[in-house]
């Protein structure tokens, strides 16, 4: 029943894409980018008349039904900023990839201008993580036009010296109170199954129901004359659809940054044949209704600009609409160097390394003042890594693959690629994440399988336990001498950027976002990073660019320490410390814009 619902309220409210199989794009692409048809939304071809009628009507039913408890102490502070909200699925315990370390990072480098904080769905592993976490708000609201109790409990995140408020949102005890708690993985843990289908809830209904708890209670914020909310920022498709909610008072005292971390066929489309066959388009929903869209890499924003249906996937109107107002932006990702770099933190370096003698003090330098060179450091930390049973032979180059087990992340890849790697004198190490993914899992254990015969370890689920990952993890960045990246897609790529701070060049398809910051390693060009290698051609190229790779690997160390230091420096391109700017400026110039 509740499907029914759903798809009458996103009907209702113009977010239903009509399905048109018998014109040309489907006639020249098929159902795999049908998705995406190049077309703008329906709700748009019928005018803002239609769509403030909807949303002045939706509003007055939330205005006269919609009750809202909250503990006046928590509220009663004076701030003397005005405080940005970031909404996502991932954050500290359910962080899953790049977007989960992108919001971890974001808000512990912002500390100035703002007072940022996060909402996010009340995952059952925030349980056992925030003990402390206490209710602050009660909603009694319309989800699925059903009258439901919703709660908002809150924590406190830690940012260097300051803290920010963690605001997890869940329904109360009745029809809807397991929608976020989540299934065990292989590994026993829970956090990468945020964006799965559960025997409690799908990701659309957990999706659909966050916007509504979370838009009503930013409405209460909004209008709270101390709490001063100015900006919500929007991650991924989790909260699209939250502007909705807020009535139209308060929809003009705050703004919008909707942030795209990836362009792809999966748009937050909800998929149904109840109603009407067609899909439900949460991605341009988002950007329809934001007033801002910030992109993660120069590369996503050209390609959404792009009027190729392949590369744009049918959102190019709408973020030419954008760019055109001039509401359009790129930020690269940053990356938390000193969380890569353990002779930054002495804490890390002991619990890390503690177990052989390695100065990170000088290597963490980019002038190359140790007495020992940079492969006689990673020689070292190889027989390290032999003792503990993760490669057999320490002369052997080592490759590493770090990445969630899904097929974007090129997992079927690996297979061919560690058969190449052992035939062409090196050892292959993966670490990954179960996220779900079926097909994947059965291609790791297959491949598990191979590991007596071949120079291979894999590492699985484990890797995701803090204990692994703080005292293995580092160290075998540490040791290797490649990154092995082979995602058939990457909005901007942070596990090369990891690696180069360990002064480990990659070898990578270089797809999407990584293009941004990706140049290949040759004699002609001393800038290099990468040994690249084409997605679409991989019968010829990727054993190239491992052969390449080797080939670097057996050179002299004066020639590999002048790329060694450029990965360095390519790194600190990319500090937080220097991106972190362009997101004030970013924060200050929608802050200021008009109304539309």
């Amino acid at each position: 029943m509740w499907k029914k619902n759903v798809l009458l309220f996103l009907l209702l409210n113009g977010c239903i894409i009509q399905d048109k199989k018998d014109d040309d794009f489907y006639q020249e692409y098929g159902d795999s980018l049908f998705k995406a048809p190049e077309e703008e939304h329906r709700f748009l071809k019928k005018g803002d008349d239609i769509l403030k009628f909807i949303s002045e009507s939706k509003n007055n039913l939330h205005e006269n039904i919609t009750k809202i408890q909250c503990d006046q102490d928590f509220f009663n502070k004076s701030y003397s900023f005005d405080h940005i909200i970031h909404t996502t699925n991932e954050f500290g315990v359910t962080t899953v990839g790049g977007l989960g370390i992108v919001v971890n990072n974001l808000l512990q480098k912002l500390d100035k201008n703002y007072l940022f904080d996060i909402a996010t769905p009340y995952y059952t592993p925030f349980e056992s993580a925030y003990p402390l976490a206490r209710k602050i708000c009660e909603i009694e609201h319309i989800f699925n036009f059903e009258k439901i109790t919703s709660e908002i409990f809150a924590a406190k995140g830690a940012s260097g010296s300051e803290y920010f408020n963690v605001f997890f949102v869940r329904p109360s005890k009745g029809k809807y109170e397991n929608i976020f708690s989540l299934q065990k993985n292989s590994a026993g843990t829970t956090g990468e199954h945020v964006y799965t289908f559960t025997k409690n809830s799908s990701l659309s209904e957990r999706f659909l129901y966050f916007s509504s708890a979370a838009g009503i209670f930013f409405n209460f914020l909004a209008s709270h004359p101390k709490y001063r909310l100015k900006i919500v920022h929007l991650h991924g498709y989790t909260g699209v659809i939250i502007p909705r909610y807020l009535s139209s008072m308060e929809k003009k005292n705050m703004k919008f940054i909707l942030t795209l971390h990836s362009l792809n066929f999966d748009q937050g489309q909800f998929y149904h044949n109840v109603l009407m066959k067609g899909e439900a388009n949460l991605c341009k929903i988002g950007i329809n209704d934001a007033d801002f869209i910030h992109m993660v890499s120069n590369f996503a924003l050209k390609e959404g600009l792009s009027n190729n249906l392949q590369k744009s996937y049918g959102l190019s109107k709408l973020l030419q609409k954008a760019n055109f107002l001039h509401k359009m932006q790129a930020i690269g990702n940053g990356i938390d160097n000193s969380e890569w770099r353990p002779y930054h933190n002495p804490k890390k370096l002991k619990t890390t390394l503690d177990s052989i003698e390695i100065d990170f003090s000088k290597h963490g330098t980019d002038d190359f003042d140790s007495d020992e060179s940079y492969s006689e450091w990673k020689q070292r930390i190889k027989s390290h890594l032999k003792k503990l049973h993760y490669i057999k032979d320490e002369n052997r180059p080592l490759f590493v693959f770090v990445g969630r087990f899904s097929r974007e992340k090129g997992i079927d890849i690996l297979d061919n690629a560690a058969e190449l790697i052992n035939s062409l004198g090196g050892s292959l190490i993966i670490m990954g994440a179960d996220v779900g993914d079926v097909k994947s899992m059965e291609m790791l254990r297959t491949l598990s399988k191979k590991t007596n015969k071949l120079h291979l370890y894999v590492m699985k689920g484990d890797y995701k336990n803090e204990q692994v990952k703080n005292n293995i993890g580092n160290l075998i960045r540490a040791g290797s001498d490649f990154s092995f990246v082979p995602s058939r897609e990457e909005s901007f790529g942070l596990v090369p950027m990891e690696f180069f701070n360990f002064r480990s060049p990659c070898v990578a398809s270089g797809v999407q976002g990584m293009q941004d910051y990706m140049i290949q390693i040759n004699k002609e060009n001393p800038n290099g990073n990468c040994f690249l290698f084409n997605i679409h051609k991989l019968e010829t190229t990727l054993k190239h660019s491992i052969e390449e790779a080797i080939s670097f690997y057996k050179e002299a160390d004066s020639e590999k320490d002048i790329v060694r230091k450029n990965l360095f420096l390519k790194a600190n391109e990319y500090d937080w410390s220097g991106i972190s700017e362009t997101f004030y400026s970013m924060y200050d110039h929608v802050a200021s814009e008009e109304d539309r």
